[in-house]
């Protein structure tokens, strides 16, 4: 098990990685500077206590990972928040996970039922393609928008085409996840081939 500082540690590190364009997880391999004595006089210490009380080192990582990617902006997310809420949400991320290259082409599937996939990734001016939209919505999950991005190579033209700060939130969030994405994205590559031939 993980004790709470660490997971206290662990939730800084990540909630920095998610937020900030400069700070790499990976790089800094979750160290952040936070001494034991700061994390003492914490107000939501208790919070940690519970969490490393339930979960080993990776399920830390990855129910803090699962929720930062679930919200809207990253750095407005409270430890309260996953206490309270965030089981659910990494649960179904795990679930996700788990059956990904189905839940994929399942999505892709009902994406391209009604609409050419070259229709809703196009950029029109400073507009969000339709993706994008669709993604703000919530009519696709986080893991679909992903991996089109990804097996597309959207980012950067999106990056160049559009400058406004809610694409700059979901662009950095994309850049951030990367690491953590276990699938392999030449099989999904091969799904989005098969949708659109």
């Amino acid at each position: 098990m993980v004790n709470p500082y660490e997971a206290y540690v662990t939730y800084l590190a990540l909630k920095r990685h998610f937020s900030s364009e400069q700070y790499d997880y990976f790089k800094y391999n979750g160290k952040i500077r936070c001494s034991e004595e700061s994390f003492k006089k914490c107000r939501e210490r208790f919070f940690f206590e519970k969490l490393s009380r339930k979960k080993k080192p990776q399920e830390i990582i990855d129910l803090f990972v699962s929720n930062f990617v679930a919200v809207d902006n990253p750095s407005s997310l409270w430890i309260g928040d996953i206490v309270k809420n965030g089981e659910s949400i990494y649960k179904e991320s795990q679930k996700i996970r788990e059956s990904l290259s189905y839940i994929f082409e399942q999505d892709l599937r009902e994406l391209t039922d009604n609409s050419h996939l070259y229709e809703l990734v196009k950029v029109e001016g400073s507009k969000h393609p339709k993706i994008i939209k669709l993604f703000l919505n919530k009519n696709i999950r986080f893991e679909t928008f992903f991996i089109l991005i990804k097996c597309l190579e959207l980012k950067k033209k999106y990056d160049q085409a559009l400058d406004d700060p809610i694409w700059k939130i979901i662009s950095n969030k994309i850049s951030k996840y990367e690491n953590f994405f276990r699938g392999d994205l030449s099989k999904y590559k091969g799904i989005i081939r098969k949708h659109i031939s």
